[in-house]
């Protein structure tokens, strides 16, 4: 549970996030008298930031200050640390920070085009040495993860549970700009289908639909971020269909062979019942009327969308909160080859890092294995290592000697 301050009062997070008109005096006091709110995780207090949409109040981390909140027991605000993150590995213009607690986004394939320009040629295929410093661009599968890491969906704590509205209401929370476009106005995450609300939802999606297309000589695109559920080959390429919506959507057969070569731990396990795979496309609404696909990537989960590389993975983020361990799941980017962990226990102090080792007998693997062994011990950092030749360890708690 996460306590906050606002103008010397102190609620409960969830309070403030369940019902946000009860408190706008206190939202609104706190930002006359000090600008700000409180988290009360740490003795001193941690600054929040006060934001205001459609007409009600909610708090966000203060930028740049999100590892500084409590890892465990768990804090709202808390932050995936920078060593942790493929984030920083872009030059300084493809992620800004803002002080208001955003960042605007430049991307590699932009949401505005000429009309006269062509369309890219399939996405390229993420480097195996990972995004250059002087990139100041990001990629699809970049932009995914930055999303899913800011919204704080790549962590995992006991007692929680995740559904893909969970992951949508989170979503809808981060501000970014992408490519100068508010992230309300570019981005559509696919609402989980109710039968009740059907007519809202179909709406929302006709809204954003509404926004594609050409307009003054430029062709507007979007974002869709939905689960997929299948693609299938057409005539001309492929039909793709994602869960909880009837309407699809169409590729070219360059695309989904790219998308397949740049990804095939996730196509090799997507058929996995214990697994999920997650899509971000980039849309154009054509002259015909139907929604085609620009660009794409995909990405891994398990059940409660915790982002995986490969099928060990699942079974290794599933057993870890099966196991009641508090985690994260260190997010790689554009195809970065750094030394992250596969996971990061955030409930032991000093955090321990978790390694799968899945390719044991590839040269390169074994390498970078070895490499990451020695800073391990070098830096005296515990670490659980699962040979998936092998049974899995132990992951419970350590009971200290009495």
């Amino acid at each position: 549970m996460t306590t906050v301050d606002l103008s010397g009062r102190r609620f409960d997070l969830e309070s403030l996030q369940a019902e946000p008109s009860q408190y706008s005096t206190w939202f609104e006091r706190a930002k006359a008298e000090t600008g700000s709110g409180k988290c009360l995780c740490t003795p001193a207090g941690l600054r929040l930031v006060i934001r205001q949409m459609n007409g009600l109040y909610y708090l966000a981390g203060w930028p740049l200050e999100g590892n500084l909140h409590r890892a465990f027991p768990r804090c709202a605000f808390y932050k995936t640390p920078a060593e942790l993150t493929g984030r920083s590995g872009y030059g300084s213009g493809a992620i800004v920070d803002r002080e208001d607690g955003s960042a605007d986004i430049a991307t590699e394939v932009p949401l505005k085009v000429r009309v006269e320009e062509r369309e890219p040629r399939a996405p390229r295929t993420p480097s195996t040495s990972g995004p250059s410093k002087s990139r100041s661009t990001i990629g699809m599968l970049g932009l995914m993860h930055e999303l899913w890491e800011a919204a704080s969906l790549n962590r995992w704590a006991p007692g929680w549970s995740r559904s893909w509205s969970r992951c949508r209401w989170q979503l809808r929370n981060v501000q970014r700009k992408i490519d100068g476009v508010a992230i309300q106005d570019c981005l559509h995450v696919v609402h989980p289908f109710e039968e009740a609300n059907k007519a809202r939802i179909e709406a929302e999606f006709e809204a954003f639909r509404a926004r594609l297309g050409v307009r003054g000589g430029f062709r507007y695109r979007g974002y869709v971020m939905a689960e997929l559920k299948r693609y299938t080959p057409t005539k001309f390429g492929y039909r793709i269909d994602v869960r909880h919506q009837s309407a699809p959507y169409f590729a070219s057969k360059a695309l989904i062979e790219a998308v397949e070569k740049s990804s095939r731990a996730v196509m090799a396990a997507r058929e996995n019942p214990e697994a999920r795979t997650v899509v971000i496309m980039l849309v154009n609404r054509h002259d015909k009327g139907y929604m085609e696909v620009v660009d794409m990537a995909v990405m891994l989960t398990t059940k409660t969308y915790i982002p995986c590389e490969s099928s060990h993975e699942l079974r290794m983020a599933d057993a870890l909160a099966d196991a009641g361990r508090a985690f994260i799941k260190p997010l790689r980017y554009d195809g970065v080859e750094d030394s992250f962990p596969d996971f990061q226990l955030i409930d032991t102090d000093p955090q321990t890092i978790v390694e799968v080792y899945g390719m044991i007998g590839n040269p390169a693997y074994d390498r970078r294995k070895a490499e990451k062994q020695a800073a391990y011990r070098a830096k005296r950092v515990p670490v659980i290592e699962w040979d998936t030749r092998g049974p899995m360890p132990y992951l419970g708690k350590q009971r200290s000697a009495a």
